[in-house]
């Protein structure tokens, strides 16, 4: 007979209860301070949840755009979760600079003339910023005016480099709010100007900040990860009825505000080991310019880049510029012109070129030419210039043929002594969508097997993939049963195909094909048809491919090759040899890929 345990008292009850807690509160002290199983460490981040160095898969895509969301623990999170599925670059984009006006009562108005809230603290003895701008002016001399305004609206409170003239320039804090006024004349904006007395017209900038430094701690995060930032230069004035070009009008002051930016970035992360350099947020489209150096963007970028190499020196310039591969589009552009669009950008002192592939905005089509006649992919048909129509009718030809084109770009470019790396800007949504994941845009989340298939499409031509953006694109469900993320971390084991060439090796002639997560225990089949037009199929067990030709542009991380033995006889002429894997761990590739013979 079980005899029943007499109850605990009140004071009994209240020790077990203290003492319990203890053991978790040093539970929680162990765990923030000693390193997990297999390499993993992690220590606390302030109040945010602890960091960790494990990494889950490592997935070819390895850097993400990522935005501020509004909360203090962002970065840390989504730092954390980038580096989980293979991460190891952020990039960020940088503010821009808008042209404003004020109203009667110097209020900031937004371009569509209503007040701009974020700018309505912006007042100091009773008086708003643009009133006490122009009373500072006036007291330098009654002949000062302003003649333009800019208005700035950043996410982070700028240093003390970024006050130009001191007392002339003021910088102020109000609540959660840090706003910063430069006077910058407008006949010389590189001047300085700091000399309110000779009577002249001035351009008002205002900035609204936060008194968080979003970027830094970005940055932090990244250092402490071992990842690399790239951290987003301003986006010049745009012209107000084609916002795709920067403003003549503006670039002036433009550029000067651009300097003021790039000296504070060089004060504020100067000790940051992870500041790989800067991303060029304005965008422009690829293509074969008649005058690219009278070209109003091209000449933007080159004066933009030339400052950073002057005040950043030693970090590197990316730039992701588009391509339009439709028909429809008024602007037909075709590889070869992307080509020569790449050289010219490349010219502009970029180091690194990360095409975005289109397919996320409908710029782009994932087919190969054998599927030319087949219909588009639904979830492209509804964007303008496209429709319900077969693929060689929407779009000039595949995404694969333009990153082709921009790899033989690359490779002239080396010959004439200029060294460029080529990556490709996956998209990682899609054209419409019924939900929004992303406040931002109208676009919806896609799913990882689209994602392989773009990987496929960049293929062998680039040395790194990128993706925009993650933020609500990766991490949203959207209904489903995980989020793109967590979609990736769960299938990181499938293999990706990103390429296959016909060699011979050894007195055999066969197939190296490449790609992600292969291994020497795959299983690769290979489809043709024969001179009799007679469709063939045969599984082979590959072997480890050849070690990289000296001089040869590097692969992505994580990339491999195995060989297999195929016959150089009986083939069906210039037709296609269809190739498909099952890697050790049982798992299929999602895409197979297609070689031309």
């Amino acid at each position: 007979m079980l005899r029943r345990a007499a109850p605990l008292s009140a004071n009994r009850v209240l020790l077990l209860s203290v003492v319990l807690w203890l053991l978790v509160g040093l539970v929680i002290l162990l765990a923030g301070v000693v390193g997990g199983g297999n390499g993993e460490t992690s220590h606390a981040v302030g109040p945010c949840t602890p960091r960790t160095t494990r990494t889950a898969v490592s997935y070819p895509i390895s850097g993400y755009w990522l935005f501020p969301d509004g909360d203090r623990c962002g970065p840390s999170r989504a730092l954390r979760e980038m580096h989980r599925i293979g991460g190891d670059t952020v990039v960020t984009s940088g503010p821009s600079i808008e042209a404003r006006q004020v109203d009667v009562n110097g209020r900031l108005l937004r371009t569509d003339g209503q007040p701009d809230s974020d700018f309505r603290a912006c007042a100091q003895n009773g008086r708003t910023c643009y009133q006490e701008a122009l009373d500072t002016l006036r007291a330098g001399n009654p002949a000062n005016t302003i003649t333009r305004i800019y208005a700035l609206d950043s996410r982070d409170g700028l240093g003390d480099a970024a006050v130009r003239c001191p007392g002339q320039d003021v910088r102020f804090t109000v609540g959660k709010q840090v706003f910063q006024r430069m006077l910058i004349p407008v006949d010389a904006p590189a001047s300085g100007g700091c000399d309110l007395r000779s009577g002249r017209a001035f351009a008002l900038v205002l900035i609204a900040a936060s008194t968080t430094d979003w970027t830094g701690e970005v940055l932090r995060e990244a250092a402490a990860l071992r990842m690399k930032a790239y951290v987003g230069l301003p986006v010049l004035p745009r012209e107000a009825q084609r916002s795709w070009n920067v403003d003549p009008s503006h670039r002036d002051v433009g550029l000067e505000l651009n300097r003021v930016l790039l000296k504070d970035y060089a004060r504020r992360f100067a000790g940051q080991a992870s500041f790989a350099g800067v991303y060029q947020t304005f965008e422009v489209r690829l293509r074969r310019w008649e005058q690219p150096g009278r070209e109003v963007n091209l000449q933007a970028y080159s004066a933009q880049h030339a400052a950073v190499r002057e005040l950043l020196p030693g970090k590197r310039i990316l730039v992701s510029p588009y391509w339009d591969t439709r028909r429809r589009a008024g602007d037909v552009t075709d590889p070869q012109a992307v080509a020569a669009g790449v050289k010219d950008v490349a010219r502009t002192g970029a180091d690194i070129i990360a095409p975005q592939d289109g397919r996320g905005t409908g710029k782009g089509a994932l087919y190969w030419d054998h599927e030319a006649d087949k219909p588009v992919d639904p979830r492209l048909q509804p964007v303008e210039g496209v429709g319900e129509v077969k693929y060689q009718d929407a779009f000039v030809a595949p995404v694969s043929a333009y990153y082709g084109a921009a790899a033989r770009a690359r490779a002239d470019l080396a010959r004439e002594g200029r060294t460029v790396e080529l990556w490709a800007n996956i998209e990682g949504y899609e054209p419409t969508s019924t939900t929004s994941c992303d406040s931002g845009t109208a676009r919806g989340r896609t799913d990882k097997v689209r994602l392989d298939r773009a990987i496929t499409a960049a293929g062998t031509q680039v040395s790194k993939i990128v993706s925009f953006k993650w933020n609500g694109l990766y991490t949203c469900r959207d209904g489903r049963p995980a989020s793109l993320a967590e979609e990736i971390a769960a299938d990181g084991a499938r293999p990706i195909l990103a390429g296959a060439v016909r060699v011979r090796r050894e007195g055999q002639n066969g197939v190296l094909v490449r790609g992600y997560q292969l291994d020497e225990g795959s299983s690769i089949t290979l489809t043709w048809y024969d001179d009799r037009w007679q469709q063939q199929s045969r599984i082979v067990r590959p072997m480890p491919g050849p070690p990289p030709a000296p001089g040869s542009s590097p692969a992505p991380a994580g990339m491999r090759e195995l060989w297999v033995p195929f016959p150089d006889k009986g083939l069906a002429p210039r037709f296609w040899i269809h190739v498909d894997v099952v890697n050790a761990s049982g798992k299929v590739a999602s895409n197979r890929y297609s070689l031309r013979y």
